[in-house]
């Protein structure tokens, strides 16, 4: 098959509504037809379909590979505005495929930066100490156990028993937020604890922010997470600030 052609714009239209499915089923009926019976455009839907794809490593360099060593001056380059070469099409989405990975690889960096931050800094809080009593207090306790020993689910669900009647209960929000955090729902996590952190009067104060910094810096929210460093007053928090500025 002859491979010096391009494709114009109406047909690279015509290719990409087909690839979207915005087209109707008897439009479609009759694009399928087209690509049985002609071989040519079953080559330029294929090529398209690579290039809205992404264009896989392995796929663009087999097309460069033929276009290379078959493909001719263009003739129909006198008509310009109204065909878009082959060649031209896959070196543009070479490119923007190499910004893509280079995208993509930055960000897993800087994901993998936050995240070894976050696991060389965080502990889960380690409760408290009290004694079984009666009526709430007695379920409190119990999910106080429940969380102390790992089981953060069965301690979410009976602290949030709670507070839907205590929404305010800074002890309940704050350990709630906590054992979210533990279970690794950050974003309940940080609804919860932001609630107390937004009150430096308040008991659970300095380690909500310290929490709230965290689940944000997991997060990949930096500067979200920064002030909640600086108002937690830890020790290592100084450390932490210095390794993210």
């Amino acid at each position: 098959m002859d491979t010096n052609y391009t494709i114009s714009v109406q047909e690279l239209e015509s290719i990409e509504q087909y690839l979207l499915g915005t087209i109707s089923s008897g439009e479609r009926l009759a694009f399928e037809n087209k690509m049985t019976e002609n071989a040519v455009w079953a080559a330029k839907v294929k090529e398209v379909t690579l290039l809205l794809a992404g264009i896989e490593t392995a796929s663009l360099k087999e097309c460069l590979d033929g276009y290379h060593a078959g493909i001719k001056k263009n003739t129909a380059a006198k008509q310009p505005g109204k065909i878009v070469s082959m060649r031209r099409r896959l070196a543009v989405a070479a490119s923007v495929a190499l910004l893509a990975a280079l995208a993509v690889w930055t960000f897993t960096l800087n994901g993998n930066k936050y995240e070894k931050l976050y696991t060389a800094y965080y502990k889960p809080d380690p409760g408290l100490m009290s004694a079984m009593s009666t009526g709430n207090n007695y379920l409190f306790n119990k999910a106080m156990l429940d969380y102390k020993t790992g089981q953060y689910k069965k301690a979410i669900s009976e602290w949030s028993q709670l507070q839907t009647d205590q929404p305010k209960n800074d002890t309940l929000n704050y350990f709630l937020g906590v054992a979210q955090q533990a279970d690794g729902n950050d974003a309940a996590a940080i609804t919860f604890l932001r609630l107390v952190a937004a009150d430096g009067t308040r008991p659970f104060y300095k380690d909500a922010c310290w929490y709230t910094g965290l689940a944000l810096l997991k997060q990949g929210k930096v500067q979200e997470a920064l002030p909640y460093f600086e108002r937690s007053a830890r020790p290592e928090s100084t450390e932490l600030i210095n390794k993210l500025k």
